[in-house]
């Protein structure tokens, strides 16, 4: 967990696609739910990119990405880094912020249409991560694998690449 890395996205201007965790897995158990929170908050303040999160643990993931309680705390979040003047964000964000916590269902979506969220498929033996996906509330297209590195049966994610 690099938390000193978590706000760099915040200070780009132009659209890039991110991809948030090269050397770790932010569905670990280690990673503390309160992180999590915090990065899918820092995501939420900046729409213009597209996270790409890998993770070997869809399961848990896909558990707290459905929570009503973790979707709260993304939002109590952003408001509270919204406020935070050592965060770098412009005014006309922060105000935004503001209007979209206050009625986040009318004025943002869950779950974040620009985080895409994918799995490594090693062999047969882990196909089901897979299945965590697909049957998330993840928007279309976020479904993703990589080659597998063992001998994998032919599976389908609608909208998949790999």
């Amino acid at each position: 967990m690099h938390e000193d890395a978590l706000f760099e996205p915040l200070r780009w201007r132009r659209p890039r696609k991110v991809f948030v965790n090269s050397m770790s897995d932010i569905g670990h158990a280690r990673v503390p739910t309160e992180f999590v929170v915090r990065t899918f908050a820092t995501m939420a303040l900046a729409p213009q990119h597209q996270f790409q999160v890998l993770t070997k643990r869809p399961r848990r993931l896909r558990h707290l990405l459905e929570s009503q309680k973790f979707v709260d705390a993304v939002w109590t979040e952003m408001e509270r880094l919204s406020a935070d003047d050592a965060v770098p964000l412009s005014r006309l964000v922060r105000e935004g912020v503001r209007k979209r916590v206050a009625n986040w269902n009318a004025l943002s979506s869950w779950p974040l249409p620009h985080v895409w969220i994918g799995t490594l498929i090693e062999s047969d033996e882990y196909c089901w991560r897979a299945d965590e996906l697909r049957v998330s509330r993840l928007p279309s297209g976020s479904c993703r694998w990589s080659r597998c590195l063992g001998r994998c049966r032919p599976w389908s994610c609608r909208g998949s690449t790999g």
